[in-house]
Protein backbone atom coordinates (compact mmCIF):
# COMPACT_ATOMS: atom_id res chain seq x y z
CA UNK A 1 0.00 0.00 0.00
CA UNK A 2 1.37 3.39 -0.72
CA UNK A 3 1.79 6.23 1.99
CA UNK A 4 -0.01 9.59 1.32
CA UNK A 5 2.98 11.16 0.43
CA UNK A 6 3.80 9.04 -2.41
CA UNK A 7 0.12 9.01 -3.72
CA UNK A 8 0.23 13.36 -3.38
CA UNK A 9 3.41 13.28 -5.15
CA UNK A 10 2.10 10.72 -8.16
CA UNK A 11 -0.86 13.84 -8.33
CA UNK A 12 1.44 16.54 -8.29
CA UNK A 13 3.15 15.13 -11.04
CA UNK A 14 0.34 13.96 -13.05
CA UNK A 15 -1.35 17.45 -13.02
CA UNK A 16 1.81 19.21 -13.22
CA UNK A 17 1.71 20.22 -16.92
CA UNK A 18 -2.61 20.71 -16.67
CA UNK A 19 -2.76 22.72 -13.92
CA UNK A 20 0.29 25.31 -15.95
CA UNK A 21 -1.72 25.22 -19.27
CA UNK A 22 -4.70 26.07 -17.13
CA UNK A 23 -2.55 29.03 -15.08
CA UNK A 24 -1.66 30.55 -18.90
CA UNK A 25 -5.01 30.31 -20.56
CA UNK A 26 -6.66 33.97 -20.20
CA UNK A 27 -9.48 34.41 -17.81
CA UNK A 28 -13.06 34.26 -19.69
CA UNK A 29 -15.28 37.45 -20.06
CA UNK A 30 -18.15 36.16 -18.81
CA UNK A 31 -16.69 35.90 -14.85
CA UNK A 32 -15.08 39.09 -14.88
CA UNK A 33 -18.27 40.61 -12.23
CA UNK A 34 -17.24 36.96 -10.30
CA UNK A 35 -13.82 38.17 -10.03
CA UNK A 36 -14.41 41.52 -9.15
CA UNK A 37 -16.83 40.83 -6.30
CA UNK A 38 -14.16 38.13 -5.00
CA UNK A 39 -11.53 40.83 -5.08
CA UNK A 40 -13.84 42.93 -3.10
CA UNK A 41 -14.32 40.48 -0.72
CA UNK A 42 -10.54 39.40 0.08
CA UNK A 43 -10.22 43.39 0.17
CA UNK A 44 -12.72 43.60 3.00
CA UNK A 45 -11.16 40.36 4.85
CA UNK A 46 -8.15 41.54 4.28
CA UNK A 47 -8.98 45.25 6.49
CA UNK A 48 -11.00 43.42 9.19
CA UNK A 49 -7.96 41.52 9.73
CA UNK A 50 -5.52 44.34 10.82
Amino acid sequence: MKSAAETRQYWEERNRERFARIAATPPRSEYKAVRVKLQERRAQREATKQ
